[in-house]
């Protein structure tokens, strides 16, 4: 067990600690903490687990992983340029203006925007 692994589980048994002893001193606030403490370490866990899973998948499959990153740079690069293209068309458009995706289902790119009454 490394250390990122320690302090997650000594994250959450301090937590559990914590919201045990709020429980009999009757602290609700102490309680809560205790509990966030408890779900930080549990996330920790989580995270640390992925982390590993990731990095033996990437030693194993290469490849693979390299995909996976090009996909999904690839996917977050064009959500990124629709937002923005979207924010240009509500920029030019001025204030004051409803600005709508086009009623048209084929033509997802397009934005429609009319002057408020």
């Amino acid at each position: 067990m490394d250390t990122r692994h320690a302090r997650a589980v000594a994250n959450e048994v301090a937590g559990g600690a914590q919201h045990l002893a709020s429980r009999m001193l009757g602290d609700p606030a102490m309680g809560l903490a205790g509990k966030a403490k408890r779900l930080y370490g549990k996330s920790q866990q989580a995270l640390n687990n992925a982390a590993d899973a990731t990095r033996d998948n990437v030693a194993d499959k290469p490849m693979t992983a390299l995909g996976l990153a090009a996909a999904v740079g690839f996917a977050l690069g064009a959500a990124w340029a629709l937002n923005r293209s979207k924010s240009a068309v509500r920029e030019r458009a001025g204030a004051g203006t409803l600005c709508a995706p086009a009623p048209e289902a084929a033509s997802l790119m397009r934005i429609v925007c009319r002057r408020e009454a």
